[in-house]
């Protein structure tokens, strides 16, 4: 259970830095996420595989803007599935920092909502929920926003985690 509870821990984190990104530079939002998302993810791997209960997580109306105030530099290209098909055209397409950020957040936050409540059936529902998103969409946004975080943070805005700790 510790795996859960670190888990637990920064998806807190990580919907702070989120909620209060707007006190933050976008340099600042994306070198923390820099610590944070690989952590979601590599402790999202870890998860109990549960049965989902009868609860529901609530999704949305959450507050859907984030500025990263880095200008044209926010979008990225990628390959939306990089498994090599003869068959189909792999196109680059193209993604948005602040709405990878976004999503990510809006599937960790209704979980965490039913998790905190404490009740056997809203925990497994939100331990079912956090996987199926980390498998799913949540992960893809994770993980294609990760290279493009990475460049800008150390070699086109310059790094700054300053009055940055997370607990490890």
């Amino acid at each position: 259970m510790a795996a859960l509870e670190d888990f637990v821990k920064t998806v807190r984190v990580y919907l702070d830095l989120i909620e209060q990104s707007s006190t933050l530079t976008g340099m600042q939002v994306l070198s923390r996420s820099a610590v944070l998302l690989p952590r979601l993810y590599s402790l999202g791997q870890l998860l109990p595989d549960v049965e989902p209960g009868e609860s529901e997580p609530k999704r949305g109306p959450f507050e859907r803007r984030l500025s990263l105030a880095i200008e044209q530099r926010e979008m990225y290209w990628l390959i939306h599935d990089p498994i090599y098909d003869p068959v189909d055209d792999r196109e680059p397409v193209a993604g948005l920092l602040s709405e990878d950020l976004l999503d990510i957040y809006d599937a960790l936050k209704g979980p965490l909502d039913l998790y905190e409540t404490g009740d056997e059936d809203a925990v497994r529902t939100a331990i079912w929920h956090w996987r199926f998103e980390l498998q799913g969409h949540c992960g893809d946004h994770l993980v294609n926003s990760l290279p493009a975080i990475h460049r800008l943070v150390h070699d086109h805005l310059g790094k700054d985690l300053s009055g940055f700790e997370h607990e490890s």
